[in-house]
């Protein structure tokens, strides 16, 4: 029997919840000694994204949103006359009126984990090194909703 990996390779991630985060596991079998993990991720994953190796399991997830993502093109806004272009709602004066909100336009962003698991198994001839590869696919997928929302509530609020 060799070292096998669940699932052994393919799409791992698919969705992204800015909700409660996403976590998926990758489960290394076939060994009666677990001896580690390596991974690589093609491209970086950005600050946010995390890989935990936790025994015989690898779990890849956003434990809460990744802000630079997808991140926002301008915000474009006037007050007292004078019209001023910012990158984030945070910069934005609380009594200033939205002229012009640019989202990211990417609707996805694809990565590639190749991980690796080792171990040994026990024959009759003493402990045999075995490990198991697979390549993951992580699409992210872009949510709107969190812009939308903020940009309803500052036309509501520029409209009383």
């Amino acid at each position: 029997m060799a070292m096998q990996l669940t699932p052994a390779e393919g799409l791992l991630i698919r969705e992204f919840d800015l909700e409660r985060g996403v976590a998926e596991a990758i489960r290394a079998s076939g060994h009666d000694v677990f001896t580690g993990w390596s991974w690589s991720v093609e491209p970086a994953f950005p600050a946010g994204v995390e890989v935990v190796a936790s025994g015989d399991t690898l779990i890849v997830g956003w434990p809460e949103t990744v802000p630079d993502l997808f991140p926002i093109e301008l915000i474009r806004y006037r007050l007292d006359g004078a019209v001023a272009t910012v990158a984030g709602w945070g910069e934005v004066p609380a009594a200033a009126e939205i002229v012009q909100f640019a989202a990211n336009g990417a609707n996805k962003r694809e990565y590639r984990l190749t991980a690796t698991a080792s171990g040994l198994m026990n024959t009759s001839s003493g402990p045999v090194p075995v490990s198991a590869t697979g390549q993951y696919l992580i699409q992210v997928l872009h949510q709107y909703n969190a812009n939308r929302d903020i940009l309803k509530e500052r036309i509501h609020a520029g409209g009383e």
